[in-house]
């Protein structure tokens, strides 16, 4: 399957339903462990043998030469740096996903256009939990905070 756009990708799955803990954010491409760094070796490698295209076999190809991921310290193949689809998905805490409401039914519901999407990963970052603010008091600030500002408002 070729990789389409991400945007396109999360709209063509089904949204959760509505008034659900959770939601869909958003689809990347997630390489692992970083992404692979060009170095001016595979640069040259591809000017010099391969008309200047610097593709998947250039990068190869300088690698039987010498060349290696330009990442400090990295020395793993292009062939070894991963790249994954990932669909992220809000959860209100991600310590227990099965506590999640609806989640598990939900993911069942879209695996298999996921994976005809290409969509090999999830993530499940905590959604912003906004502050309930009670009647009188300012948002963000602390007793002591309250407490200062009421004895400047004197």
């Amino acid at each position: 399957m070729e990789m389409a756009n991400c945007e396109e990708l999360l709209k063509d799955l089904t949204a959760p339903p509505d008034g659900s803990a959770f939601r869909l954010l958003k689809v990347e491409r997630l390489t692992m462990p970083h992404p692979y760094c060009i170095t001016p070796r595979h640069v040259a490698e591809a000017s010099d043998n391969f008309g200047g295209m610097l593709n998947e076999a250039a990068i190869e190809s300088a690698e039987k030469h010498g060349a290696h991921c330009g990442t400090q310290g990295c020395r793993l193949a292009y062939g070894q740096h991963e790249t994954s689809v990932t669909l992220f998905i809000g959860v209100p805490q991600n310590g227990d996903l099965n506590a999640v409401p609806g989640l598990h039914r939900y993911l069942l519901s879209i695996k298999e256009r996921a994976v005809q999407l290409g969509i090999s990963g999830f993530a499940f970052p905590e959604l912003e939990v906004t502050a309930r603010r009670r009647p009188g008091r300012a948002p963000g600030r602390s007793e002591r905070q309250r407490g200062m500002m009421a004895v400047l408002d004197r």
